[in-house]
């Protein structure tokens, strides 16, 4: 912000024709120039749905954004923190990893943290993008979210030397019924008419939306009776 508004005020050139104020103004302009680039930090920074249902196995993207150090980076470190009751994770190279011939590598998940190496046998940088994808399995408790975050993010470039790395802001992920299919956040009437239209075959389930609620394989008379209980106070039952 400080570069944009003293670049509006002076222009991107003072020449050196300017007499002494002229050249007092350039230096404290280059001086300016040289600071906003030299604490420009590249950031790690984890995302994911908006929300998902109790149980679901959910992807996560661990993305790197390099605002004016991109091609510094040649190998990276990151510790990912989640929940103790979210399970299965697993992870692979993302695309910017890909491009750059890495491969990922994770450690044994610990008391709620993962740590995950990006390397490879070359000296090849990241470009901006996603360096990893992780899957992961959310509790089977609805009503509350859980929350991932990234700590320990190291990078280095390809002498070795370490290059500042961020861990961008955590994401938190509300954990909805898997009864509520229309994903507002409440079982009530309106999923209950959305599923009777859908066995009816009036309409169909959105894209990504299971209705199978028994786990049988059909979409029927048993999988509204779950949902009903569901909308009149009771449990979620759902497989």
């Amino acid at each position: 912000m400080l570069f944009n508004q003293l670049k509006s005020r002076i222009g991107p050139v003072v020449p050196r024709s300017a007499g002494r104020w002229g050249i007092m103004t350039r230096t404290m302009y280059l001086f300016v120039l040289t600071l906003c680039g030299s604490n420009a930090q590249s950031i790690l920074q984890v995302s994911g749905p908006g929300n998902a249902k109790a149980g679901q196995s959910i992807p996560l993207a661990i993305s790197l954004n390099s605002p004016n150090q991109t091609g510094s980076i040649a190998s990276i470190q990151f510790t990912i923190n989640f929940p103790s009751d979210v399970t299965g994770l697993a992870g692979t190279a993302g695309a910017a990893s890909t491009a750059a011939n890495k491969q990922l590598a994770c450690g044994t998940p610990r008391s709620g943290t993962l740590t995950c190496l990006l390397f490879g046998l070359n000296t090849t940088i990241f470009g901006p993008g996603v360096v990893a994808n992780l899957t992961v399995t959310l509790s089977n408790s609805p009503g509350a979210s859980e929350a991932f975050s990234l700590t320990g993010t190291l990078g280095a470039n390809a002498a070795g030397n370490p290059v500042s790395l961020g861990g961008g802001n955590p994401l938190t992920i509300p954990v909805l019924s898997k009864c509520d299919l229309n994903s507002d956040g409440t079982v009530n009437a309106v999923d209950v008419l959305a599923i009777v239209n859908w066995i009816l075959g009036i309409s169909t389930p959105p894209t990504g939306v299971n209705p199978d609620l028994n786990g049988d394989g059909a979409l029927d008379l048993f999988d509204a009776a779950l949902l009903i209980v569901s909308a009149t106070g009771g449990a979620c039952l759902a497989q």
